[in-house]
């Protein structure tokens, strides 16, 4: 008697285990130090496919169920996606190995999708490929390997502003600065003019910048007053940023060293300007000076004329 009591008891335990494995949850397994898998809720892991997390970001699992980080090509729709070292989906504007991608930002059955074709990004039309933009643009502070890993890049402590002459800090200094220079070269950029676009790198630890002014080929030679106009608003946009009061050193090829109020060198900029980029002087001086004060530190910055190829 006491035989079958035991028998029976350890029946149960059998039809207890196998109810609980024919309904497990769904969860996301570690494998190793890195790696992820997800167990569905029919006891068998995800694979070639995407999975929803509560942290309101998707995953790829890939055929052999080890989510997927870097680069992923969706076989149900044959889209490229990009899933950084989290293996979350990333959208918007992202620069893998120095190349920039516009992947999709709309929730329209492809968010996350690979853009390809032209697009306008602060007022500039950029050519999106298979292989990223033609000229490495727009600037994005969202940096990785082909893997998903982060590029570190280093953010200033200096305070930016939008060219309202305002200054508060973003979240994202770096990519702000670019916006507001892109913003500023608006009004040329979208005047069928010359410049195709700007660039603004990170300072570095002398608070040292370039801004640079993209010319398509022939520009200075067919379109000099509309370099001029695009010099002058890119150096206007630097020049925003200064703290009200202080002093700007300007340092302009064929002018002598001047150093004015913030005032002053908005009014005189446009003389500076036309000074500096001229026909015949601008292929020896393509870089002139702006000294600026930001939230008490210095920040110089070279503002370049560049001539590139047309897309």
């Amino acid at each position: 008697m006491k035989c079958k009591k035991v028998m029976a008891a350890a029946l149960v335990a059998v039809l207890t285990i196998g109810s609980t494995m024919s309904s497990m949850a769904a969860a996301w397994e570690k494998v190793g130090t890195s790696d992820w898998k997800y167990l569905k809720d029919d006891g068998q892991y995800a694979a070639s496919t995407w999975v929803p997390h509560t942290d309101g970001h998707w995953y790829y699992l890939n055929p052999d169920t080890l989510m997927a980080k870097g680069w992923v090509l969706d076989p149900t729709d044959n889209h490229w996606y990009f899933t950084d070292s989290t293996g979350a989906l990333v959208s918007g504007l992202i620069e893998v190995n120095n190349n920039v991608y516009y992947m999709n930002e709309s929730h329209d059955g492809t968010f996350g999708a690979l853009f390809v074709g032209r697009k306008v990004v602060n007022g500039v039309t950029y050519n999106f490929t298979d292989y990223g933009t033609t000229n490495g643009k727009p600037y994005t502070s969202r940096k990785y390997k082909s893997d998903g890993t982060v590029i570190e890049t280093a953010v200033s402590t200096v305070t930016y502003s939008g060219g309202s002459g305002n200054s508060s800090t973003p979240s994202d200094p770096v990519a702000d600065k670019m916006n507001a220079v892109e913003n500023g070269m608006a009004t040329v950029t979208n005047n069928n003019t010359a410049v195709v676009g700007v660039d603004v790198s990170t300072p570095d630890a002398s608070h040292k910048s370039t801004v640079v002014v993209e010319l398509t080929s022939g520009a200075v030679e067919k379109q000099i007053g509309q370099v001029q106009k695009a010099a002058e608003s890119a150096a206007n946009v630097v020049l925003n940023q200064a703290d009200a009061g202080s002093q700007v050193v300007i340092s302009v090829p064929g002018l002598a060293e001047k150093t004015l109020t913030v005032a002053d060198a908005k009014n005189k900029l446009s003389s500076y300007v036309t000074t500096w980029v001229t026909k015949n002087n601008y292929a020896s001086h393509k870089t002139a000076t702006v000294e600026v004060v930001m939230n008490g530190q210095t920040v110089t910055y070279d503002i370049t004329l560049e001539e590139v190829a047309s897309n």
